[in-house]
């Protein structure tokens, strides 16, 4: 992982990433696993269910997730129509 790739995230998400490098675990997949919580996070669900989910996220990940899974999913959208 680079330097830049911690700016800006919570202590515990830090760790948490820390610990998947010890596990092994690379730069493409500690963001693969990332992409996934998102895309999982993003799918369907009832209110509950979502905020249930947001609750349990929210000590590792970036506090705007639903800002930065909405702008991943836009810039895929944008790729596959092209």
């Amino acid at each position: 992982m680079k330097e830049s790739d911690f700016i800006g995230l919570p202590e515990q998400t830090i760790r948490f990433v820390e610990r998947l490098l010890n596990l092994g675990f690379d730069r493409e997949r500690v963001f693969g696993l990332f992409t996934l919580v998102g895309l999982y996070a993003g799918s369907p669900n009832t209110q509950d269910k979502i905020e249930e989910l947001y609750s349990a996220l929210q000590s590792v990940l970036p506090r705007e997730i639903p800002k930065i899974s909405k702008n991943h999913l836009n810039s895929f959208k944008k790729s596959s129509i092209s």
